[in-house]
């Protein structure tokens, strides 16, 4: 049962494209009939020329069909921007009213949050009141104890040397001494030995400490005032 050819308005986007895809073979088609007219034109008109006025015919309507797809896939264009343009308006309508839902549902959590936040400040009053009292006492508070990174041992600096004793075990430098007479000479009894000075001591770093809680943590009430 034949049945009319939608209009561009009543398809839906699929049947759209796939009207737009099947363009370009049915100008390819139309334009392969047109050029077998046009080659059997000149025969027909000197050997059948009954035949010939058909063939005229059907060239007029192949032009005719020829001429009418640009226009009907620039609506068809059109119509695809269109729905795709109302599909996107209805999907940020959309997504507003679920938003808009959504912060009513999530209403009561502010509420929760700013509740959460003066049992959070009460504790670090807490916290800081236990600190105060530790460095009054001259030991490590809580806080410290628990997040205070991992000390390390910082080791000694040390230089070895050659250096001269003398028999009582007294250092000097060189292997030289004074005589009676002001003059330079060696000394009899002392003895040149390697020796490592120390030129700092060997010492414990603390672990580096973070940012207090109480220092990083911003409470606010609902108004945004300082808790």
């Amino acid at each position: 049962m034949w049945k009319p050819r939608k209009s561009a308005r009543a398809r839906s986007l699929s049947e759209l494209h796939a009207d737009l895809a099947a363009i370009p073979a049915e100008r390819a088609k139309l334009e392969l009939a047109l050029e077998e007219i046009e080659h059997a034109l000149p025969d027909l008109l000197v050997d059948d020329p009954e035949q010939s006025v058909a063939a005229l015919a059907e060239k007029a309507r192949l032009q005719g069909e020829l001429a009418g797809i640009p226009a009907r896939e620039a609506a068809l264009v059109a119509r695809v921007a269109e729905i795709e343009d109302e599909a996107d308006k209805k999907a940020k309508a959309d997504a507003r009213v679920a938003v808009e839902k959504e912060a009513a549902k999530f209403a009561p959590l502010v509420l929760e949050i700013e509740a959460d936040g003066r049992k959070l400040k009460e504790k670090l009053d807490r916290l800081e009141q236990h600190r105060d009292r530790a460095k009054a006492a001259g030991v490590e508070d809580a806080e410290a104890s628990v997040r205070r990174g991992p000390s390390r041992i910082v080791p000694a600096i040390t230089e070895t040397k050659l250096v001269w004793f003398d028999a009582e075990g007294r250092r000097f430098g060189s292997n030289f001494t004074t005589d009676r007479e002001g003059r330079q000479v060696k000394a009899p009894d002392r003895v040149q030995r390697e020796v490592v000075d120390t030129i700092r001591e060997e010492y414990v770093e603390p672990g580096a400490m973070p940012e207090r809680f109480a220092d990083a943590i911003r409470l606010v009430d609902l108004k945004g005032r300082p808790l």
